[in-house]
């Protein structure tokens, strides 16, 4: 969960703060000086328009990725190699900590107290777990609940599993995105190169689960062709999302990880997720401050709902289009346009701003206090 070295959008001199009722208009007039304003760009603008938090955190990454980018770059590859070449010790102090982001997240919301139906195990599903230190949470607090994982085999560059895997129920090692019969009721093109490596598979199909963790992020120390590199992180966000709404039960909670709350997917998933169930951001106070990655708490999910299965079959299709779309059937990401940004911001983007605010001041907090972001 290393921070980009780059980010997607980075700011130089800003105007003050704006009271937080500015319309699009202003962002409109704003993008309209702008030969080709990037989508990017116009969700940059509308928050900073509009919030405080937002502005602030933008000025220290400034800082931290443009003015001192040597510093921030030495800090991000030091903290990379830790990372892919961690030893046994450093690989504990990694799991104890996710652990502890688990129990620092069930006090801010709950996410434990699933309900005990008559004669039914609560059941937990861990996807991407290894090394497992949210499921190692979930037994501590509920030590009969019924928890299943799947995670990237360690030998296709997949963390070591070190949670206690006597206590866990089952745990198949696979590479989510592969599981065609998931996402698709199509089969894979004969003329895709790794054609061979999609698997029929539809683990643990007969079960609902009350929980579900989705903690998957693009590894460097995966195996995995160049071409690739453009949609993984999509296609394994999408995967993630597309087989936990296939698995959980109706009321039930889930756990996502995201990065950047601005990113156009993260956007995209909140949206989603706030017309079928009650959401709420987390981010941890100590662990991982000073990156852009936070948590989606999903609860009561109205898995049947109309506009449930309508995001479960949009994801679906994006799925598709990022794994064999393109002109050469290897996938591609499409960027929204200019009218859809807007559109999405007018509806969406002051309740997005009022849900983000503690993330973005917990962020711009840490970075406040580092040598290459910080005042000091």
């Amino acid at each position: 969960m290393d921070e980009k070295i780059t980010p997607d959008i980075v700011f130089g001199k800003h105007t003050p703060a704006i009271e937080a009722d500015k319309s699009l208009n202003d962002v409109n007039e704003k993008n309209s000086k702008v030969k080709t304003s990037s989508y990017r760009e116009i969700i940059a603008n509308f928050l900073l328009l509009k919030d405080s938090d937002f502005m602030r955190l933008s000025e220290f990454r400034h800082r931290g990725w443009i003015t001192n980018k040597e510093i921030a770059d030495a800090h991000f590859i030091a903290q990379r190699n830790k990372a892919d070449f961690a030893d046994a010790k450093t690989r504990t102090i990694f799991f104890k900590m996710m652990i502890q982001i688990a129990e620092e997240m069930h006090l801010a919301s709950n996410i434990f107290c699933a309900e005990r139906r008559e004669n039914e195990d609560i059941k937990i599903l861990d996807i991407c777990m290894a090394p497992g230190g949210y499921t190692a949470a979930v037994l501590k607090s509920l030590p009969n609940a019924k928890c299943f994982c799947l995670t990237l085999p360690p030998e296709e560059g997949g963390h070591d599993i070190l949670v206690d895997v006597l206590k866990i129920k089952k745990i198949i090692l696979i590479d989510i995105t592969l599981l065609i019969k998931e996402f698709s009721n199509n089969k894979v093109p004969d003329n895709y190169p790794l054609k061979s490596k999609f698997s029929n598979r539809q683990p643990f199909k007969c079960h609902k689960f009350d929980l579900v963790f989705c903690d998957g992020m693009v590894l460097r120390t995966h195996i995995r062709p160049g071409w690739r590199e453009q949609t993984e992180a999509t296609r394994l966000l999408l995967s993630q999302l597309i087989l936990a709404m296939q698995r959980l039960r109706s009321g039930g909670t889930l756990v996502i990880l995201l990065h950047k709350v601005e990113n156009w997917d993260s956007i995209l998933t909140i949206r989603s997720f706030s017309r079928f169930s009650n959401i709420q951001l987390f981010k941890p106070v100590k662990k991982h401050n000073t990156r852009s990655s936070f948590y989606m708490i999903a609860k009561d999910i109205d898995i049947h709902c109309e506009a449930a299965q309508k995001a479960l079959l949009d994801w679906r299709l994006a799925w598709w289009q990022a794994t064999f779309g393109g002109e050469h059937g290897l996938g591609e990401k499409l960027d929204p346009d200019e009218d859809t940004v807007l559109r999405v911001l007018e509806e969406f983007g002051d309740y997005l701003i009022r849900i983000a605010k503690p993330i973005w001041k917990i962020q711009a907090d840490a970075l406040s206090m580092t040598d290459y972001a910080g005042c000091r």
